[in-house]
């Protein structure tokens, strides 16, 4: 109903893993002019590969891996990546200026942000998938 309210067609939920339910529903709502049309699609993180539905923050992004085995290629680098520099940096300089925060959407491991989360749990946010929420997120 709020989707509705607010002016807009809703369609769903819909199971995004059913490829034939999927395609039928875009077919049925394509040629929908009369409004916005929503079209909610809900689907699980790493379907069909079960390494990957176990852990799914770790498949996120993933680097080369095996796929018989789940195991990570370990690709030889001299350079520490971005992530990492990202978050040692911030930490440090939240070391030294309290006014530091830090905000997350639902991407902690993968922005190198856990250890800040770790040492300054009150100035750290993770808003989930809500980015629109972190840009309005009142900070006194």
């Amino acid at each position: 109903m709020l989707f509705e309210e607010l002016g807009f067609k809703y369609v769903g939920p819909i199971d995004g893993h059913n490829m034939h339910q999927l395609i039928d529903t875009l077919h049925n709502v394509r040629d929908y002019v009369e409004r916005p049309t929503l079209i909610h699609v809900v689907t699980k993180k790493g379907k069909g590969y079960e390494k990957a539905e176990q852990n799914a923050v770790v498949f996120h992004g993933a680097s080369p891996f095996c796929i018989d085995t789940g195991e990570f290629i370990k690709q030889e680098t001299l350079a520490p990546s971005y992530t990492k520099v990202f978050g040692e940096t911030l930490t440090r300089l939240a070391e030294q200026n309290d006014t530091i925060i830090a905000i997350t959407a639902a991407m902690c491991s993968g922005t190198g942000l856990d250890e800040f989360a770790k040492k300054f749990p009150t100035r750290f946010c993770d808003v989930g998938i809500a980015e629109q929420h972190a840009v309005t997120l009142p900070l006194d």
